[in-house]
Protein backbone atom coordinates (compact mmCIF):
# COMPACT_ATOMS: atom_id res chain seq x y z
CA UNK A 1 0.00 0.00 0.00
CA UNK A 2 2.64 2.57 0.92
CA UNK A 3 4.20 1.81 -2.06
CA UNK A 4 1.88 3.00 -4.44
CA UNK A 5 1.10 6.35 -2.51
CA UNK A 6 4.51 6.96 -2.11
CA UNK A 7 6.18 9.69 -4.85
CA UNK A 8 9.54 10.31 -5.96
CA UNK A 9 10.79 12.37 -3.00
CA UNK A 10 11.55 11.28 0.29
CA UNK A 11 12.36 14.13 3.20
CA UNK A 12 15.13 13.18 5.45
CA UNK A 13 13.77 11.63 8.31
CA UNK A 14 14.62 13.64 11.23
CA UNK A 15 13.45 16.52 8.83
CA UNK A 16 9.77 14.53 8.04
CA UNK A 17 9.57 13.91 11.68
CA UNK A 18 10.15 17.69 12.96
CA UNK A 19 8.05 18.89 9.86
CA UNK A 20 4.86 16.71 11.39
CA UNK A 21 5.30 18.10 15.46
CA UNK A 22 6.24 21.65 13.85
CA UNK A 23 3.21 22.36 11.51
CA UNK A 24 0.74 20.12 14.07
CA UNK A 25 1.44 22.41 16.47
CA UNK A 26 1.67 25.99 15.20
CA UNK A 27 -1.79 24.60 13.51
CA UNK A 28 -3.24 24.08 16.55
CA UNK A 29 -2.10 27.65 18.04
CA UNK A 30 -3.36 29.07 14.76
CA UNK A 31 -6.87 26.87 14.90
CA UNK A 32 -9.03 30.02 16.22
CA UNK A 33 -7.13 32.65 13.67
CA UNK A 34 -8.45 33.52 10.40
CA UNK A 35 -5.19 32.66 8.83
CA UNK A 36 -5.78 29.33 9.75
CA UNK A 37 -7.04 27.68 6.56
CA UNK A 38 -4.36 29.56 4.79
CA UNK A 39 -2.46 28.02 6.28
CA UNK A 40 -3.35 24.47 5.82
CA UNK A 41 -3.56 25.23 2.09
CA UNK A 42 0.04 26.45 2.04
CA UNK A 43 1.40 23.34 4.09
CA UNK A 44 -0.53 20.97 1.26
CA UNK A 45 0.67 23.22 -1.73
CA UNK A 46 4.43 22.65 -0.52
CA UNK A 47 3.61 19.08 0.28
CA UNK A 48 2.32 18.40 -3.51
CA UNK A 49 4.63 20.48 -5.11
CA UNK A 50 7.68 18.17 -4.38
CA UNK A 51 5.77 15.13 -4.89
CA UNK A 52 3.30 14.11 -1.92
CA UNK A 53 0.36 14.69 -4.05
CA UNK A 54 -0.71 10.79 -3.81
CA UNK A 55 0.62 10.34 -0.58
CA UNK A 56 -1.93 13.45 0.29
CA UNK A 57 -5.08 12.31 -1.64
CA UNK A 58 -4.96 8.64 0.65
CA UNK A 59 -4.62 10.71 3.73
CA UNK A 60 -7.25 13.00 3.04
CA UNK A 61 -9.41 10.51 1.79
CA UNK A 62 -9.46 8.77 5.26
CA UNK A 63 -9.58 12.38 7.29
CA UNK A 64 -11.96 14.34 5.58
CA UNK A 65 -14.62 11.67 6.58
CA UNK A 66 -13.18 11.75 9.81
CA UNK A 67 -12.93 15.76 10.20
CA UNK A 68 -16.47 16.23 8.51
CA UNK A 69 -18.22 14.07 11.59
CA UNK A 70 -16.52 15.92 14.24
CA UNK A 71 -17.69 18.90 13.21
CA UNK A 72 -21.15 18.26 12.04
CA UNK A 73 -21.32 16.36 16.09
CA UNK A 74 -20.35 19.18 17.46
CA UNK A 75 -22.38 21.57 15.95
CA UNK A 76 -25.07 21.35 17.65
CA UNK A 77 -23.73 22.29 21.06
CA UNK A 78 -20.86 24.58 20.09
CA UNK A 79 -22.26 26.22 16.95
CA UNK A 80 -20.61 26.59 13.71
CA UNK A 81 -17.61 28.53 13.92
CA UNK A 82 -16.43 26.02 16.75
CA UNK A 83 -16.96 23.19 15.11
CA UNK A 84 -15.66 24.23 12.23
CA UNK A 85 -12.63 24.99 13.98
CA UNK A 86 -12.76 21.11 15.57
CA UNK A 87 -12.94 20.07 11.63
CA UNK A 88 -9.73 22.14 10.87
CA UNK A 89 -8.12 20.62 13.66
CA UNK A 90 -8.11 17.15 12.25
CA UNK A 91 -6.91 18.19 9.03
CA UNK A 92 -4.29 20.06 10.51
CA UNK A 93 -3.18 16.42 11.85
CA UNK A 94 -3.90 14.90 8.36
CA UNK A 95 -1.71 17.29 6.19
CA UNK A 96 1.06 17.51 9.11
CA UNK A 97 1.46 13.73 8.93
CA UNK A 98 1.66 13.80 4.90
CA UNK A 99 5.30 13.15 5.06
CA UNK A 100 5.68 10.40 8.09
CA UNK A 101 2.76 8.76 6.44
CA UNK A 102 5.46 7.00 3.70
CA UNK A 103 8.54 7.65 5.91
CA UNK A 104 10.60 4.22 6.11
CA UNK A 105 11.08 3.38 9.47
CA UNK A 106 14.52 1.69 8.78
CA UNK A 107 16.05 5.11 7.56
CA UNK A 108 14.52 6.82 10.11
CA UNK A 109 16.01 4.56 12.75
CA UNK A 110 19.44 4.29 10.81
CA UNK A 111 19.67 8.36 10.46
CA UNK A 112 18.97 7.64 14.72
CA UNK A 113 21.38 5.38 15.19
CA UNK A 114 24.26 6.85 13.19
CA UNK A 115 23.23 10.12 15.54
CA UNK A 116 24.16 8.26 18.78
CA UNK A 117 20.81 7.52 20.37
CA UNK A 118 20.32 4.55 22.65
CA UNK A 119 19.64 1.06 21.14
CA UNK A 120 16.36 0.78 23.15
CA UNK A 121 14.91 3.85 21.85
CA UNK A 122 15.35 2.91 18.51
CA UNK A 123 14.26 -0.50 18.78
CA UNK A 124 11.37 0.69 20.47
CA UNK A 125 10.78 3.01 17.38
CA UNK A 126 11.07 0.49 15.07
CA UNK A 127 8.91 -2.21 16.63
CA UNK A 128 5.80 0.48 16.85
CA UNK A 129 5.84 2.12 13.84
CA UNK A 130 6.15 -1.69 11.87
CA UNK A 131 3.57 -3.10 14.26
CA UNK A 132 0.69 -0.96 13.86
CA UNK A 133 0.84 -1.65 9.61
CA UNK A 134 1.66 -5.06 10.32
CA UNK A 135 -1.45 -5.78 12.31
CA UNK A 136 -3.78 -3.46 10.00
CA UNK A 137 -3.08 -5.75 6.60
CA UNK A 138 -3.27 -8.76 8.79
CA UNK A 139 -6.64 -7.85 10.09
CA UNK A 140 -7.74 -6.94 6.54
CA UNK A 141 -6.62 -10.38 5.45
CA UNK A 142 -8.48 -12.03 8.08
CA UNK A 143 -11.27 -10.05 7.61
CA UNK A 144 -11.21 -11.01 3.39
CA UNK A 145 -10.86 -14.73 3.82
CA UNK A 146 -13.86 -14.92 6.64
CA UNK A 147 -16.18 -13.08 3.71
CA UNK A 148 -15.07 -15.59 1.22
CA UNK A 149 -15.98 -18.44 3.78
CA UNK A 150 -19.38 -16.52 3.60
CA UNK A 151 -18.69 -15.56 7.69
CA UNK A 152 -20.39 -12.20 8.47
CA UNK A 153 -17.67 -10.12 10.69
CA UNK A 154 -19.67 -7.10 11.13
CA UNK A 155 -20.78 -5.62 14.78
CA UNK A 156 -24.65 -6.72 14.30
CA UNK A 157 -22.89 -10.38 14.28
CA UNK A 158 -20.67 -10.71 17.68
CA UNK A 159 -21.02 -14.45 17.75
CA UNK A 160 -18.74 -14.70 14.60
CA UNK A 161 -16.73 -11.30 15.15
CA UNK A 162 -15.16 -13.30 18.65
CA UNK A 163 -14.74 -16.49 17.07
CA UNK A 164 -13.87 -15.70 13.32
CA UNK A 165 -12.07 -12.36 13.87
CA UNK A 166 -10.87 -11.72 17.46
CA UNK A 167 -9.49 -15.04 18.22
CA UNK A 168 -7.47 -15.43 15.04
CA UNK A 169 -5.78 -11.87 15.32
CA UNK A 170 -4.70 -12.38 18.66
CA UNK A 171 -2.62 -15.55 17.27
CA UNK A 172 -1.33 -13.36 14.52
CA UNK A 173 0.19 -11.12 17.41
CA UNK A 174 1.88 -13.74 18.74
CA UNK A 175 3.00 -15.13 15.82
CA UNK A 176 4.26 -11.62 15.00
CA UNK A 177 5.82 -11.12 18.61
CA UNK A 178 7.93 -14.13 17.77
CA UNK A 179 8.94 -13.49 14.38
CA UNK A 180 10.24 -9.82 15.42
CA UNK A 181 12.28 -11.78 18.83
CA UNK A 182 13.59 -14.26 16.17
CA UNK A 183 14.77 -11.67 13.44
CA UNK A 184 16.70 -9.43 16.72
CA UNK A 185 18.50 -12.33 17.77
CA UNK A 186 19.78 -13.75 14.38
CA UNK A 187 20.96 -10.42 13.39
CA UNK A 188 22.95 -10.30 16.89
CA UNK A 189 21.03 -7.09 18.18
CA UNK A 190 22.18 -6.19 21.40
CA UNK A 191 20.74 -3.00 24.06
CA UNK A 192 24.68 -1.67 25.07
CA UNK A 193 25.52 1.37 22.37
CA UNK A 194 28.28 -0.93 21.23
CA UNK A 195 30.03 0.70 18.44
CA UNK A 196 28.44 -0.71 15.02
CA UNK A 197 28.44 0.02 11.60
CA UNK A 198 25.55 1.49 9.77
CA UNK A 199 25.16 0.65 6.25
CA UNK A 200 22.72 2.91 3.79
CA UNK A 201 22.20 6.12 5.48
CA UNK A 202 20.19 8.48 4.04
CA UNK A 203 21.62 11.47 3.39
CA UNK A 204 20.34 15.15 3.21
CA UNK A 205 19.73 16.29 -0.06
CA UNK A 206 19.55 19.95 -1.53
CA UNK A 207 15.79 18.99 -2.22
CA UNK A 208 15.77 18.65 1.36
CA UNK A 209 16.86 22.27 2.04
CA UNK A 210 14.62 23.67 -0.34
CA UNK A 211 11.85 22.15 1.38
CA UNK A 212 12.91 23.18 4.66
CA UNK A 213 12.93 26.71 3.84
CA UNK A 214 10.23 27.00 2.31
CA UNK A 215 8.18 25.00 5.49
CA UNK A 216 10.42 27.32 7.48
CA UNK A 217 8.62 30.63 5.88
CA UNK A 218 5.16 29.09 5.49
CA UNK A 219 5.03 29.14 9.19
CA UNK A 220 6.94 32.27 10.17
CA UNK A 221 4.58 33.81 7.56
CA UNK A 222 1.16 32.58 9.25
CA UNK A 223 2.73 33.04 12.69
CA UNK A 224 3.04 36.56 11.96
CA UNK A 225 -0.52 36.81 10.61
CA UNK A 226 -1.74 34.82 13.81
CA UNK A 227 -0.23 37.16 16.04
CA UNK A 228 -1.47 40.62 13.90
CA UNK A 229 -4.68 39.40 14.06
CA UNK A 230 -4.58 38.61 17.49
CA UNK A 231 -3.21 42.11 18.71
CA UNK A 232 -5.48 43.65 15.85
Amino acid sequence: MMDRIRGKYAAFPLLALAEAYIIFFVGMLLATKPCFWGFLLAVLFVDILFGYWKTAVFVLAIFLPISGLAGLIALPGAGGVKALQLAGRFLCLAIAAIPTAVMEPVGLVRVMNRMGFPRYLTLGMLVTIRFVPYMAEEMMQIRTAMKSRGIRTGWYNPKFLYRALIIPVIIRIINISDLLTVSIETRGFVMKDVKATVYQVPSWSFKDTLYAVLLVLVVVVFSGMGVWHGTG
